[in-house]
């Protein structure tokens, strides 16, 4: 019932299931599991993190709970934890060059500020990549390379928009668009994808893995200040119900009251 609630945006309900469902077994890894997937997404990360800690302690050799504690580290900041579990996920799946290991493995170094680090270990998995993607993260090091990464994104973002690119690359590209959105200091990039329209998958509204990659984790991660203090995040916090859920249940770790309205960081 919680993750019914939870695919269809009702968060009060989601939260009051989730809240039950661990009263009656609080040793189950899944429901903590799940129960932080959902912190995670309404920017509650530090008692995301604790939650997936709370199923890695009952399910220490589950790849899965693996994966969520070193996505939920990496949300909470801690670099060194989330390529701990980075690691053992990677071992767990018989293959420490999963592409998903790798990308977790490289959010760690990043996080570290190891940024030479991770742009090897993203390398390992380019043939995942859009050309433009590794030289996001090498703004890092070298700013002046943003006006023409953004040049040469910018015919994918198009098609992303316009609904013309293959329905498997939707995923993938939406969530490097989001990232290389950040690097460069273009928020804009991800609201336009948020508010788009007539894409596939969209029924007057965001397709759910757009949703997933932007607000799930784009939105709420330590580098997501610039999406956070931008004018078209009240509106989706608003429109969402997230506000009203944050006033009920507790706020998120990036934003607080203000008076009658909020304000991030």
């Amino acid at each position: 019932m919680a993750e019914i609630a939870v695919e269809e945006e009702r968060w009060n309900d989601a939260e009051e299931y989730f809240l039950r469902a661990l009263y009656a077994d609080p040793t189950n890894a899944h429901v903590n599991a799940m129960y932080g997937e959902s912190l995670v997404a309404r920017g509650r990360v530090r008692d995301a993190l604790h939650y997936m800690l709370e199923a890695y302690r009952y399910e220490p050799a589950a790849y899965l709970v693996n994966f969520r504690v070193s996505m939920a580290a990496g949300m909470a900041g801690d670099g060194d934890l989330a390529l701990k579990h980075a690691t053992i996920f990677g071992e767990l799946m018989g293959d420490p060059k999963h592409p998903w290991a790798l990308s977790l493995l490289a959010d760690g170094h990043l996080l570290k500020g190891e940024t030479d680090r991770a742009l090897e270990i993203l390398a390992e998995e380019e043939a995942d990549s859009a050309d433009w993607y590794l030289d996001c993260f090498r703004v890092r090091n070298d700013p002046s390379l943003a006006p023409g990464v953004f040049e040469v994104m910018r015919e994918t973002l198009e098609q992303y928009l316009s609904g013309t690119l293959e329905g498997g690359q939707y995923f993938s590209l939406g969530a490097q668009l989001a990232d290389c959105a950040i690097q460069l200091g273009k928020p804009d990039i991800v609201f336009d994808i948020l508010f788009a329209e007539d894409m596939p998958g969209f029924e007057g509204g965001m397709p759910t893995e757009v949703i997933f990659i932007t607000m799930f984790i784009t939105m709420f991660a330590p580098d997501g200040g610039i999406l956070r203090k931008h004018p078209r995040f009240r509106e989706l916090v608003v429109e969402t119900g997230l506000l009203e859920y944050w006033r009920r249940w507790g706020w998120s770790d990036y934003c607080k009251p203000d008076g009658d309205s909020f304000s991030c960081d």
